[in-house]
């Protein structure tokens, strides 16, 4: 949605509704998706098609953009940290505003879109190289490049960063800089999920200026807690003058940074004008976002910015979209009926790549008993589920992926649920269910 606005101001709201419940879960492998060489960037093939979301003309809206205006939005809850590594986060839909990936998803969730990546050769099954787009800058004026990739990489895999996604690198055993633009990954084994990693938040990629910076603020909080606790514990006078001397000079090389924790820099359309914890944030137009300027649109994004401001009541952010002081709203199910009709607003139902699902202890307990697990998945109504979680927004799921995920196996189907009473051995395992499944 980015960079795309309407030329007459009208009220949106949208509703986000693709809830998929799933009782089983099946998990097909990928490698030979991930061995594929990706193209040079937007040259459309047969075996590279256009995206389905790849449209910039009247076919996604009528009237032409217009630049200017802040789009106005509100959260339920404060953004959180900046850092995507770091938690929480409680609004993704900022930070990718903010933040270019190595590589995008298709229309059916598969990361074959070059982005900050040019593209990608799988040398051997263990070693992937990859060319990186030139002329990128992130918002504070450094460089995108080889090093930048590295050193980002190598900052999530050390574990004193905190960065929460390490572990969704750990197949990963170093990152190599070829020359300026070509970066080799290394691998422990055969890892199938490697590009789709680069499009996550690991491949989010924040400036290695910043990044240093964070360093130099984490290095100095840590070095005031030393010091506090040794003079909490009466350590020796000299001790506590080598950490005092310590902490002036790393205060020093702290003081003109910011954390990437409370101001993101990254290469997006969308940079940092003002972040007010339980308030609002406020982002500003990028000038040099090269993406618009890829396709022979440098106005791109069209808005001058965006303001998501924090209402926690949904009520209230419904009462702030119909009196037109905010421009779009997720909706809550239980709101629909009150905006399907609304003639002054937009609704728009999306399914979404979410699945919520439930697992069993296969290790002890009755539910170590495949039986017993066939009897819980048969027991449950799932339309009864939809219909009271999710006030009927959602799609019974077959698996771990929904049905528009090019992952999802057409061979797996919904579980039906059955009547126990004609059916012995499960009737018999419903009645067995313990604490402890």
């Amino acid at each position: 949605m980015i960079g795309k606005c309407m030329k007459k101001k009208r009220l949106i709201s949208g509703v986000t509704l693709g809830l998929i419940v799933a009782m089983t879960i099946s998990i097909p492998t990928i490698w030979a998706q991930s061995k594929q060489k990706s193209t040079h960037q937007w040259v459309w093939t047969q075996k590279n098609p256009k995206p389905n979301w790849w449209k910039w003309d009247e076919t996604y809206y009528p009237s032409k953009p217009v630049r200017g205006g802040y789009f106005r939005t509100a959260s339920l809850v404060d953004l959180g940290l900046m850092n995507p590594n770091h938690w929480p986060v409680n609004n993704w839909s900022i930070l990718e505003g903010i933040y270019d990936r190595l590589t995008y998803s298709d229309g059916q969730y598969r990361p074959i879109i070059p982005w900050l990546a040019k593209s990608w050769k799988y040398t051997s099954p263990l070693t992937v190289t990859i060319k990186l787009k030139k002329g990128i800058r992130f918002h504070d004026g450094s460089p995108f490049n080889a090093k930048s990739v590295k050193y980002q990489f190598d900052w999530i895999k050390d574990p004193a960063n905190g960065a929460w996604s390490r572990a969704w690198i750990k197949p990963i055993k170093s990152v190599q800089v070829v020359d300026n633009y070509t970066v080799r990954f290394h691998l422990k084994q055969t890892w199938s999920s490697f590009l789709d990693k680069l499009s996550m938040v690991p491949g989010w990629m924040m400036s290695t200026k910043a990044l240093k910076g964070d360093a130099a603020v984490a290095k100095y909080e840590s070095l005031e807690d030393q010091l506090y606790d040794a003079k909490e514990a009466n350590r020796p006078a000299k001790e506590i003058a080598a950490l005092e001397k310590q902490v002036k000079k790393a205060e020093e090389a702290a003081k003109t940074v910011v954390s990437l924790d409370e101001w993101a820099v990254g290469s997006g359309p969308y940079m940092v004008e003002e972040n007010r914890p339980g308030n609002y944030v406020k982002l500003k137009r990028n000038p040099n976002w090269w993406f618009g300027k890829s396709i022979g649109k440098p106005d791109m994004p069209y808005f001058d910015g965006t303001i998501t401001m924090v209402i926690p009541e949904s009520s209230v952010q419904l009462a702030n979209l119909k009196a037109g002081k905010i421009d779009s709203m997720v909706v809550d199910p239980v709101q629909y009926n009150q905006v399907k009709d609304d003639p002054n607003l937009n609704v728009y139902i999306t399914p979404s790549n979410f699945t919520i699902f439930l697992t069993f202890n296969h290790k002890e307990g009755p539910c170590k008993d495949i039986r017993v697990r066939k009897a819980i998945s048969h027991a449950i109504d799932r339309k009864a589920m939809i219909a009271a979680a999710a006030g009927g927004f959602g799609r019974p799921a077959s698996c771990l992926f929904p049905d528009d995920h090019w992952a999802h196996t057409g061979r797996s189907r919904v579980c039906k649920r059955r009547n126990f009473k004609r059916r012995g051995i499960t009737y018999q395992c419903i009645h067995q269910i313990q604490p402890g499944c």
